[in-house]
């Protein structure tokens, strides 16, 4: 057994003892009376696409989101940002009271259009997803699809054995282990720099390695679907900057230019309701300064990485989530425990 399934397995035996415990229930209970978790995805894909084309932790399949659904609507009513926001002021719920939760989405992904949409029309489920504009009805990628394809075309490879005078090039090239490890570990490494230099070690990486990255389809959606997806009533789209820089690693000025491009794009395509236009920091990113940009901007309130639930005393601009991938939801027992913060 390879260390992912060991992994994976552990993960499962812990989860079906917490379950067996009844301590999921129980936290479940106690949570719900007057909070409310905002959970957070990426990417909804099948197994055999993620395989080699996708960064460990960011998607899950389509069958384990309509699992994850299913088992939310069993607990919650599943509603709208700002319906979440609006009954947690004021202490109410739908239905009489019952406990609610929110769906979100980052980056626009083409398969937020192509394999969860279709769901949440037949399901009547709301979501809100987060755009960072730049890419939106482009042929551009995220740095991180570049390097999961270095990384993925490196195995067997050949690749230049001469040392390369680039501190970063070596620490990434020194990695060891399981490759979705590795590519862990060098976004990690990585994500600290600025953009440019990002683009100039991955260029580096790959004359060394000889990969190239010519990916056929898009990997974000377009204006017409974000048009279509709005008009249902079901999907509002919220901003996620315009090219998804890091705020926390630019300047102030930079940060607002960031801000305002986004919102007036959002605002010219008719993508966002510029009466409540939600915020998700790229990279969960964010300090003082960069959440007083944000509120400044005219933005109705903000998401952040930080795990946990949310109620009425929450800060509007650092919004907790839970985050969801497959590694720790594929199962309703380890959703469970996701959820309320066992795993």
């Amino acid at each position: 057994m390879g260390p992912f399934k060991f992994r994976r397995v552990m993960k499962q035996a812990m989860a079906w003892g917490y379950c067996r415990s009844g301590i999921v229930d129980r936290k479940l209970a106690a949570l719900s009376r007057g909070a409310y978790p905002v959970l957070m995805y990426h990417r909804v894909i099948p197994e055999a696409e993620a395989a080699t084309g996708t960064q460990p932790g960011m998607y899950v399949t389509p069958e384990t989101f309509e699992a994850h659904v299913a088992y939310l609507t069993r607990h919650f009513s599943i509603v709208s940002l700002r319906e979440a926001l609006s009954y947690s002021r004021t202490g109410e719920g739908p239905d009489g009271g019952r406990p609610f939760c929110v769906l979100t989405f980052d980056d626009g992904w083409i398969d937020f259009y192509e394999n969860v949409y279709p769901f949440l029309k037949r399901s009547g489920v709301p979501a809100t997803v987060f755009l960072p504009t730049a890419f939106i009805g482009e042929h551009r990628f995220f740095w991180t699809d570049r390097l999961v394809a270095l990384f993925y075309g490196r195995q067997g490879g050949l690749e230049d054995k001469r040392p390369c005078p680039d501190a970063r090039v070596q620490a990434l090239e020194r990695l060891k282990g399981p490759v979705d490890e590795q590519i862990e570990a060098a976004v990690a490494l990585l994500k600290k720099e600025p953009s440019d230099e990002i683009h100039g070690v991955l260029s580096l990486l790959s004359e060394r390695w000889g990969v190239g990255f010519n990916p056929l389809k898009r990997a974000f959606i377009n204006w017409q679907e974000v048009d279509e997806m709005r008009a249902s009533g079901l999907v509002a789209f919220g901003s996620h900057t315009h090219c998804h820089h890091i705020l926390t690693l630019l300047s102030d000025k930079k940060v607002a230019e960031e801000l305002a491009t986004s919102k007036e794009r959002l605002c010219s395509m008719g993508a966002a309701d510029p009466g409540f236009m939600p915020f998700c920091y790229p990279n969960g990113n964010w300090n003082a300064a960069v959440v007083q940009r944000v509120e400044a901007c005219g933005f109705a309130a903000a998401v952040t990485t930080e795990r946990g639930w949310n109620s009425g005393a929450s800060d509007v601009y650092r919004l907790n989530r839970v985050p969801v991938h497959q590694d720790m939801t594929c199962s309703d027992r380890m959703f469970g425990c996701r959820l309320v913060g066992l795993m």
